[in-house]
């Protein structure tokens, strides 16, 4: 798959310099470089990661070599770049929010809530209408602002996206949405039949569903694939449960990235986004965890690391996007979905002490960061899927009881809650507070950053 990728910095160079062909071919490897209209473009398997060493940018006007020139970096450099494969092209954000050339405040990212358009971008550079000209004739295409992203008007933009897990909770409002954006998908399910009563034809209409022996017919030539399938873990945990729990998780991401891995170059997805949890982390009553934590050393944090691992093991030129999930919140499912009928018979209350921590996320606003992250180049490695300002459950049983009128008087004891779950329990009774570093650095927009204004849009 070739892609046509504009390169430029937001540093003058002096006319002094030279510019060497050689130093970024190597950089390339195999890839290959050309000269076109005003730009440098390449075709290079996964050009949207930034690139290291000796780097070349358009400095004044119809290119040629007098007009090329370089600059040595001694650390990654972030570039801004645009893809502009016409055959399938999507829209993306175009500058990261990091790079050794940051000018403070004078900087506008693309990301941002500051951004407007090109014009603002690169107003504040000498060359700044020459690589805007450039931009505009090299791919003929429109600015837009939508959501602090760059889209690509007049080119095709649908995404066609391969789905495990998608009759699950957050599998289905991703389906959903994706569906309202006009974006193919294709439902990898064990059961057919069920997949079809959740996604009718008439309601979803080109969908495509299949079983395992179809997967890779559909995983080949997606442009991206979302992993969401793993047995719940409220329930239980017997030892064949806990079994069942992590092979349910390494099974089928081992099978996804085996079948990624297997696809032509020319039809293997561009990128994986795959869920795992704050189980990760492991519990604690006071510490908070970030995408920098160390991991735990409970069960649930075991599953975590082989389930990373795991996804971790696709192929190098796929980017991996690793969503670390909390608690989604919604009424169709997850832990409200048991909570509300208990609050509805005046029998709700805080489970154990109700001081543990409790990492939750609206369910739109994970199914957006998952959204997001298949489309935007700079959602790489772990991101936290979590709210940005978490609670204790005290707090939140609190909250839903004022919402739904109803009192918050009834804690479950730790031992009931022991005699139920069994070891599960100690997720609930201990607790973690994570929060979602990586997520506020990309700019991700939260719908519902406070647990008061999610269980509001739940309820009503």
């Amino acid at each position: 798959m070739a892609f046509s990728l504009d390169v430029g910095f937001c540093c003058p160079l002096s006319d002094s310099e030279s510019f060497d062909m050689s130093s970024i071919l190597s950089l390339l490897g195999d890839g290959h470089l050309h000269l076109r209209s005003r730009s440098i473009s390449f075709c290079s398997p996964n050009p949207s990661k930034g690139l290291s060493g000796s780097f070349s940018f358009i400095l004044g006007s119809p290119c040629t070599s007098r007009n090329l020139r370089k600059v040595k970096i001694s650390k990654k450099v972030n570039v801004f770049a645009w893809h502009a494969l016409h055959e399938r092209v999507n829209g993306m954000a175009c500058i990261q929010t990091h790079s050794s050339f940051l000018l403070g405040l004078q900087w506008c990212f693309l990301c941002s809530k500051l951004s407007e358009n090109l014009n603002h971008i690169f107003g504040r550079f000498q060359f700044a209408l020459l690589i805007q000209k450039c931009f505009l004739e090299t791919f003929g295409v429109c600015l837009a602002r939508n959501g602090g992203r760059l889209l690509m008007l007049g080119k095709k933009n649908q995404l066609t996206v391969s789905i495990t897990g998608a009759t699950g909770f957050i599998g289905r409002r991703l389906v959903q949405r994706l569906h309202a954006d006009k974006h193919n998908i294709r439902v990898l399910t064990r059961s057919k039949s069920k997949a079809e009563l959740i996604f009718p034809a008439r309601e979803f209409p080109g969908i495509m569903i299949a079983e395992e022996p179809g997967w890779k017919d559909c995983i080949q030539g997606s442009d991206g694939v979302v992993n969401l399938a793993g047995m719940p873990i409220s329930t239980r945990w017997s030892s064949e449960i806990k079994k069942e729990i992590k092979q349910s998780r390494i099974r089928v991401t081992s099978k996804v990235v085996s079948l990624i891995n297997d696809a032509p170059d020319a039809a293997r997805p561009t990128v994986l986004v795959s869920a795992t949890a704050v189980g990760y982390y492991g519990t604690s009553e006071t510490a908070t965890f970030d995408e920098r934590s160390p991991s735990g050393n409970d069960y649930l944090a075991e599953v975590c690391r082989e389930w990373e691992a795991t996804a971790l093991g696709v192929n190098k030129n796929v980017r991996v996007a690793l969503i670390r999930i909390g608690v989604v919140l919604g009424k169709e499912g997850g832990a409200l979905a048991k909570m509300i009928p208990l609050f509805m018979m005046f029998a709700g209350g805080p489970l154990g002490s109700g001081k543990q921590w409790f990492s939750w996320i609206h369910l739109d606003d994970i199914v957006n960061l998952i959204y997001e992250a298949l489309i935007n180049p700079s959602y790489q490695g772990v991101i936290n899927g979590t709210a940005p300002n978490p609670v204790t459950l005290g707090e939140l049983c609190k909250g839903l009881g004022a919402e739904m009128g109803r009192p918050s008087w009834l804690p479950v004891p730790d031992f009931a809650l022991k005699a139920v779950l069994g070891e599960g329990a100690s997720v609930v009774l201990e607790g973690q507070r994570v929060v979602p570093t990586r997520a506020k650095e990309l700019g991700f927009s939260y719908k519902y950053p406070s647990v008061k204004d999610a269980l509001k849009s739940i309820l009503s």
